[in-house]
């Protein structure tokens, strides 16, 4: 009986022994292994972070290319499908096209989005002629595109020939930095002279630089081959 009560105790005092063991094997982090870990997580957030966001910028550029191609692409439908441009202030009531005399926008731009500030090498005037952001003689893509409400006026027809057959577009917005679109659609205006036409996003610096009238024959930057500066477009013409 003694040896059987010896044997329990034994038994006893090495489990308390293995189980003090244990909890003094679990040890926290050392102050050293703490300062590694962060070095090691701040290393890699900047390796990291340029990468992030050039790749957010890449996404914006693509996404305001493709939007300016969309809406050009719905402008040269219309063209297709009315026969005339989308510039008038009035549609003609539904029962005839827009006559060529009858009163035309100089810009359309989105509904969606803020004015862009325009640089004074290529705009001089902030509100007079040959401008981006005129004081008047302006509508919205909206109107021409999608409500056929030209002008907030008169439709254009909707039936027979040359009809309007939209909506051409919708769902529009402003461009990824927050600006709105536009086109310098007072050169498509009957009997106007031979300019580039754009579908123009001012890019990821919110300033339009690329010229409101450059010959259609033009090459280069700053409004021939290519929009200028870091803006971002579609030439429709």
């Amino acid at each position: 009986m003694q040896a059987l009560d010896s044997l329990t105790r034994e038994k006893e005092g090495a489990v308390k022994r293995l189980s003090g063991r244990g909890k003094q094997g679990r040890k926290g982090f050392t102050l050293i292994e703490v300062v590694v870990v962060l070095a090691i997580v701040a290393l890699l957030a900047a390796i990291l972070t340029p990468l992030l966001i050039k790749y957010l910028d890449d996404a914006k550029i693509g996404r305001a290319k493709n939007e300016a191609l969309v809406i050009g692409t719905a402008i040269l439908n219309f063209n297709k499908d009315t026969g005339v441009w989308p510039i008038y202030a009035a549609g003609g009531g539904g029962t005839a096209p827009p006559a060529r005399t009858d009163a035309t926008h100089k810009v359309l731009r989105t509904n969606d989005g803020t004015n862009a500030d325009v640089n004074s090498s290529v705009d001089a005037s902030s509100t007079g002629a040959n401008t981006w952001n005129p004081s008047s003689n302006t509508d919205t893509y909206e109107n021409q595109l999608e409500k056929n409400t030209p002008g907030g006026s008169t439709a254009y027809r909707t039936s027979g020939q040359f009809a309007w057959k939209g909506p051409y577009q919708s769902g529009m917005t402003g461009d990824p930095w927050g600006n709105k679109y536009y086109s310098n659609v007072e050169h498509l205006q009957p009997g106007a002279s031979n300019r580039v036409v754009w579908v123009l996003s001012s890019g990821p610096n919110r300033q339009i630089e690329t010229s409101y009238t450059v010959s259609a024959t033009a090459s280069g930057g700053a409004g021939g081959s290519e929009p200028g500066g870091d803006d971002i477009g579609f030439r429709i013409r």
